[in-house]
């Protein structure tokens, strides 16, 4: 399973499809999982990508060592 490395922080996310990037972000208390019926009816036109955000499905809790900003 792909991640990404962002600020030094380790992001799960999924990845489909090919063309222009579509990115599908959860809400609540959810994760990418929540797009699972729906990515596979874009991926077929477009390169889908769904993280898990911090805190969510399999990208970690914050660790607190520094100030989480938006840009995280």
């Amino acid at each position: 399973m792909p991640y990404a490395q962002i600020n030094g922080f380790a992001a799960h996310y999924t990845e489909a499809g090919k063309g222009e990037t579509v990115v599908l972000l959860h809400a609540g208390g959810t994760s990418s999982a929540h797009w699972r019926k729906i990515a596979p009816q874009l991926q077929g036109r477009f390169r889908v990508v769904a993280p898990d955000l911090i805190g969510f499905g399999e990208t970690g809790s914050w660790s607190g060592e520094r100030e989480l900003t938006h840009d995280d």
